[in-house]
């Protein structure tokens, strides 16, 4: 049994040392899981009141994606759909499957190739840039894969411009909630930050800082430095 919720799964086949699964099975995967979300959205439109299925978009939706664990919810609360809920309801995480640490762009592919259409959505100011493990990915799939899977976020949406809200930042630093942050810190200087650790090792010419747009932000890498690290 695969937890397919957790995207980490599908993308990789041993968790030591991290080695990806092959392409062919990574479809395999994720047409199984935009499966199982088609049966998730069948349930709620039988069993949710008709004001419930406009508010999340159902049935226009292709597949049931970001709102997937709110409908959990409210299902759960009819006895007899809980029951058909399946194990797998039980995994489904808040965002959208975007939002994955250990992905890579050959998974981000094919979940958009099973469905999976809401590519640039934000949960709770959180984007999937934000929480992807940039040197995790760049160890299991190499420095251009990397870039290419930066690449393919933003040409389907995701901005490198969107602040990253400043209670995640706290959060990370293990400070309080109403503790200063030092001033705005978006997307881009946390790609400039990670990425440049691994790109300035390979490409000591600058004019390599070409993908996503990056090399704008390279400026702020001190700054992004200072916010992370403290």
């Amino acid at each position: 049994y695969i937890n397919l919720e957790d995207i980490g799964n599908i993308e990789i086949r041993d968790p030591w040392p991290g080695l990806p699964r092959s392409n062919d099975m990574i479809m395999l995967l994720c047409r199984e899981l935009a499966k199982r979300r088609s049966v998730l959205q069948s349930l709620a439109l039988e069993w949710l009141p008709s004001d419930r299925i406009q508010h999340y978009g159902l049935p226009g939706r292709l597949l049931l994606d970001h709102h997937a664990l709110e409908v959990i919810r409210e299902l759960e609360l009819h006895l007899a759909a809980n029951s058909r809920l399946q194990k797998w309801a039980r995994q489904v995480r808040r965002g959208s499957v975007y939002h994955a640490s250990h992905s890579s762009r050959t998974v981000a592919r094919s979940l958009f190739a099973a469905g999976f259409d809401s590519v640039h959505l934000l949960c709770d100011g959180i984007s999937p840039l934000m929480v992807l493990d940039i040197q995790e990915l760049r160890q299991r799939r190499g420095l251009p894969e990397l870039l290419n899977t930066i690449d393919w976020y933003v040409e389907h949406g995701v901005s490198l411009q969107t602040p990253i809200p400043k209670v995640a930042i706290a959060l990370k630093k293990g400070l309080h909630r109403d503790e200063a942050l030092p001033g705005e810190f978006l997307t881009a200087h946390r790609i400039s930050y990670f990425v440049g650790l691994s790109l300035w090792r390979h490409f000591p010419d600058q004019g390599a800082l070409t993908h996503a747009g990056i090399s704008t932000c390279t400026e702020s890498t001190a700054k992004a430095k200072q916010i992370l690290c403290g």
